[in-house]
């Protein structure tokens, strides 16, 4: 074990007060990246809550929910630093607080109600995920919560170092501050001056190394690489945009309750998931806005473009990620128990599907310059290329990597390694960037709070769920969940390679293929 103590919170042995930990895994891998690409991939997480409470009484009462999660769950309440080379390692550390006031300062310096101005809920998720970031390397806490009114309640926000929170944890998070809020707000609740501040310590997160240890789930020295990813992969240089904005872009597709049953309905139907079918559509999505705006932009890229889709042997989706905190032993499994494991428990793959099955659905004219669609919702032949051919594809790209907590314990270790070899370039190429959060009925999140929970006077109601993160690269990102039987996806990107209209014709091409085929 003394070779994990260093990403497990210990104490300093000069003041027991401080308490620091390492990082490890994708916790370190998300830092770099932050610290390098101008605060990719943070991550902002939203609800909208009714009834419109005067701000008279919600702040003080959202202030002391604050207070009273930090206590629950400390690990919101940590500062991310990074120790020189040639260690490099990113840490955590935990200050527990002195006194009553030193609490108070944490909250004053972490939470902030914007009530200036009545705003639509995605506008001001989309503008506090482009404007708050900071590099992990500075020492600062590593999350903070917004508060700002909407036109029937208000909206809470939390914006997060992904080295501290994922997209799951995220909205567990939330979930979880609403359970000290409501008896806040309906007077049931003790004061949070009398909480005992030094016991939470315990709750403190080792790192996913110490987690998987314990399950004796070691990383293999001797994992093969999935079988396509040696062969030539579809990509093109990313060109900058005209006319570029300097920050991240994104587009919100919510699916109605119809259209969200009908996908689970044909997904069972067909034996996949969700998520699979979400992935097959998003490829196709790209694929055609891709080619198509290179026909735009003119025969040269049209060229570049057209023919590395007819030569290359691979579909390259360079990440897709998946959460291992259900996978954990029983004790780190619950952001509510006493050991509630990091926030951060994610872990990402890339994928790797023949070129073939979406060459089906395109026909490249090179004395034009022109592409075009080759589908037909009413053709057997190409419902069986959609289903049998791509999703298949995409279905058994996954089935390329151990999902085992001894996959993500390897993985995890080759991870650990960017901390001292960054290559700049990992993601300055066009490829789709896919990650599905789950249904979140499903992982019992917001389930006292459902619109759909027929229920008088409710102290909150949650309207509205949403995360979305900060993207400053050339890929493109479909980043999807459910909510009260809805389908949510938020796509985005860095506008420098694509315009707001470009990511637009993305989303609507992604429309139009779930018409197709779902």
């Amino acid at each position: 074990m003394s070779e994990l103590e260093d990403y497990i919170f210990t104490p300093s042995p000069t003041d027991e007060s401080i308490w620091t930990r390492k990082c490890y895994g994708l916790e370190s891998f998300a830092s770099t990246m932050s610290e390098n690409l101008d605060g990719f991939p943070f991550l902002t997480t939203t609800i909208s809550i009714k009834p419109a409470y005067d701000q008279e009484t919600l702040a003080p009462a959202v202030r002391a929910a604050w207070i009273a999660l930090r206590h629950s769950l400390p690990a919101i309440a940590v500062k991310s630093s990074r120790l020189p080379a040639p260690d490099n390692r990113f840490t955590l550390t935990y200050h527990v607080p002195k006194d009553y006031g030193e609490v108070e300062a944490w909250a004053s310096e972490t939470l902030f109600f914007v009530a200036k101005e009545v705003k639509n809920v995605y506008e001001v998720h989309k503008q506090l995920k482009d404007q708050h970031w900071w590099k992990p390397s500075e020492g600062r806490w590593v999350g903070n919560l917004f508060v700002s009114p909407t036109e029937d309640g208000w909206q809470f926000s939390i914006v997060f170092n992904h080295n501290s929170n994922d997209g799951r944890s995220g909205f567990g998070v939330l979930d979880e501050l609403l359970t000290k809020l409501v008896p806040i707000l309906e007077g049931s609740a003790k004061p949070v001056s009398e909480l005992p501040w030094g016991e939470e310590t315990k709750r403190l997160p080792p790192a996913s190394n110490v987690i998987n240890a314990q399950a004796n789930a070691h990383p293999k020295k001797d994992q093969a690489p999935p079988a396509l990813s040696h062969l030539t992969s579809w990509t093109w240089p990313p060109v900058r945009a005209s006319p570029y904005t300097p920050h991240d872009i994104s587009a919100l597709v919510v699916l109605p309750f119809e259209t969200t049953s009908r996908l689970h309905t044909i997904s069972k139907a067909h034996g996949r998931t969700i998520s699979q079918i979400v992935t097959a559509l998003s490829i196709l999505a790209h694929a055609e806005v891709a080619l198509a705006a290179a026909a735009k932009a003119g025969p040269e890229r049209f060229n570049a473009v057209s023919k590395s889709y007819k030569e290359s042997n691979v579909y390259k989706i360079v990440f897709t990620f998946t959460n291992y905190r259900h996978k954990f032993p029983e004790q780190y499994k619950s952001l509510s128990s006493e050991t509630p494991g990091p926030l951060s428990t994610f872990d990402g793959m890339p994928l790797f599907l023949s070129m073939d099955p979406i060459r089906r659905f395109f026909t490249i004219d090179d004395t034009t310059s022109s592409v075009s669609v080759n589908v037909n919702s009413a053709d057997r032949d190409s419902s069986d290329a959609f289903w049998d051919g791509l999703v298949e594809a995409t279905a058994n790209s996954w089935k390329e990597h151990d999902l085992s907590l001894q996959g993500f314990a390897t993985r995890e270790e080759t991870s650990q390694g960017i901390i001292h070899n960054f290559d700049h370039n990992i993601l300055h190429a066009p490829f789709l960037i896919t990650s599905s959060i789950g249904d979140l009925g499903r992982l019992g999140i917001f389930d006292a709070y459902r619109p759909s929970q027929a229920q008088e006077h409710k102290t909150v109601t949650v309207t509205d769920a949403i995360c979305g993160q900060r993207v400053r690269v050339p890929a493109i990102m479909n980043l999807f969940w459910e909510y009260d039987g809805k389908l949510s996806c938020q796509w985005f990107t860095g506008g420098e390679w694509t315009t707001e209209e470009e990511l637009k014709q993305v989303v609507d091409a992604f429309r139009r293929w779930i018409g197709v085929f779902c």
